[in-house]
């Protein structure tokens, strides 16, 4: 399997990207629209569940929150990077 940007696999779910990193131990969901696109995540697997609920329902499964209920303003951030201590 081809690697992606991160040095791990790359899966594809009902539409959605998830990038995992060289080591596994964090992905990365890339699905348009999606209120944690982007966002980084433990192991791969745990996107699933919030996927299909946004899919099925355009809902968060507890205990998630979107943004605008925990209060927090999304702006524009900066070319996404895993944090430093995956890299090496």
């Amino acid at each position: 399997m081809p690697s992606n940007r991160w040095g791990g696999v790359t899966y594809e779910y009902r539409g959605a990207r998830i990038e995992v990193e060289a080591k596994g131990h964090l992905s990365r969901l890339v699905m348009p629209g999606h209120p944690f696109d982007g966002s980084w995540h433990g192991r791969w697997g745990g996107w699933l569940r919030i996927i299909d609920s946004w899919i099925d329902s355009q809902t968060l499964p507890a205990p998630y929150k979107l943004p605008a209920e925990r209060g927090a303003q999304r702006q524009a951030e900066p070319p996404l990077r895993p944090p430093s201590w995956i890299l090496s």
